[in-house]
């Protein structure tokens, strides 16, 4: 990074290493290529307009990144990290207190609205994942992966068992349902199909209930569970 790019600290605080500088750097330009995207869309996203936005010299971008696809990439890990982190804790939140219906629809709350709030980027992962000529769409697969293995992982620590391959596989059948349930909903909102993000979140509910039962194979558990989310659901009426 060039010494014009950097940044100082505060008036007391310690300076900044060359390590901490490019780290500051780099984050304004990951957040600028974002505000970018949200904005105007991939057609907006050239290296003239992301060191605009950031504040910085176009010849620092390259300091940083080899070219656009290449923060490209890193945004989609970092966005991809930052989701996942706050998906598994609220889902770790929710097995604290099984079947309490505020924590279960958190699980669905967070991932939704980190696509609602990133519209450009959540269309860009879908429509690249389906294109396998291009880096771009390597990574939107490797992302989606990423997400599928975490839910797979997660269905498992919630209690659904994997001894056997046909549990495993019936544990990433779920995965699968359920990220594309939320895919398609939030496809619907952003499309103006489905305005109220809380009745996306019943509907979701009201699937889920469907594989409780798969959270064990004892017959007696699963009849506990059945009655817990009976009554938990007529309370909310």
């Amino acid at each position: 990074m060039g010494r014009s790019a950097m940044t100082f600290p505060a008036h007391g605080e310690r300076p900044l290493s060359r390590k901490e500088g490019k780290a500051v750097t780099r984050t304004r330009l990951l957040d600028a290529a974002l505000a970018i995207l949200d904005d105007e869309g991939e057609a907006g996203l050239t290296t003239t307009s992301v060191t605009r936005r950031a504040g910085i010299a176009q010849s620092s971008f390259y300091v940083h990144f080899a070219d656009m696809d290449d923060l490209v990439h890193a945004l989609i890990d970092e966005l991809t990290v930052r989701r996942l982190r706050q998906v598994r804790e609220v889902r770790r939140q929710a097995r604290t207190v099984p079947y309490d219906a505020d924590a279960l629809r958190a699980t669905f709350r967070v991932p939704i609205q980190h696509a609602v709030e990133h519209p450009q980027i959540f269309r860009l992962l879908v429509r690249s994942r389906y294109d396998r000529s291009t880096a771009l769409g390597e990574w939107s697969r490797a992302a989606l992966e990423e997400d599928r293995r975490a839910l797979v992982e997660d269905l498992h620590r919630a209690g659904m068992p994997r001894r056997t391959a046909a549990q495993r596989r019936r544990a990433a059948m779920v995965a699968d349902g359920l990220a594309g349930l939320v895919e398609a909903l939030v496809l619907g909102h952003l499309e103006g199909r489905y305005a109220d993000v809380d009745e996306m979140i019943d509907v979701l509910m009201a699937f889920s209930t469907g594989y409780f039962p798969m959270l064990t194979d004892s017959p007696s558990a699963v009849e506990a569970i059945a009655s817990a989310w009976k009554q938990l659901r007529a309370s909310r009426r």
